[in-house]
């Protein structure tokens, strides 16, 4: 599997938050709320990113673990029993 060095960073700061445990998801919009006052256009300049971004990011689900921001890839299916 190749990783780019951006991917390389943000697993290890995922994996090396609170001593390789991460913290909990939450979604975007509760982040921004925390951290922005709900500013959405001041979490957009504090990441270089259009607000029109942060709103797709919002739109799309993206959630926060441990100051990496994630983006959903598909609902995982559960083990069957056969």
């Amino acid at each position: 599997m190749v990783t780019s060095k951006k991917n390389s960073a943000a697993i290890e700061a995922a994996t090396n938050y609170k001593g390789g445990e991460l913290g909990p998801a939450i979604r975007l919009t509760e982040h921004i709320k925390a951290q922005y006052n709900g500013k959405q256009s001041e979490f957009a300049t504090a990441q270089g990113v259009d607000r029109p971004q942060v709103t797709q990011w919002i739109n799309k689900g993206f959630i926060v673990v441990s100051g990496v921001l994630y983006s959903p890839r598909r609902e995982l299916k559960g083990p069957t029993n056969d």
